[in-house]
C-alpha cells in the first residue's frame, strides 16, 4: 500500500469542497473542486483484506460527506 501526501490546498478545508480522486494501474490522481492537487503514474490498485472501506485504514474523519459515487473506471474530465 503505499500513501500520497497531497500537500495543503489552496481552498479552506471548513468549507464544502468536491474531492474527486481516481485510481488506476499507472495512474494515480486527486482534485479538490476541480483543481489538481496531485497525480502520478507510479501506482497499482489493490485492496486491503480483499475489501474496501471508506476511511477506515488511518485516519479518523470528522467531517460531514454529502455524496458518495464510486465508479468501476476512471472518469474523463468533462464527466468529473
Amino acid at each position: 500500500m503505499h500513501l500520497y501526501g497531497l500537500g495543503i490546498p489552496a481552498q479552506p478545508l471548513n468549507q464544502y469542497h468536491v474531492y474527486n480522486v481516481t485510481s488506476q494501474n499507472t495512474n494515480w490522481a486527486a482534485w479538490i473542486n476541480g483543481t489538481l492537487l496531485y497525480q502520478t503514474t507510479n501506482n497499482t490498485v489493490g485492496f486491503i483484506n480483499g475489501s474496501s472501506a471508506l476511511g477506515a485504514c488511518f485516519w479518523h474523519f470528522a467531517g460531514d460527506i454529502a455524496e458518495v459515487l464510486v465508479f468501476k473506471r476512471a472518469l474523463t474530465t468533462d464527466e468529473r
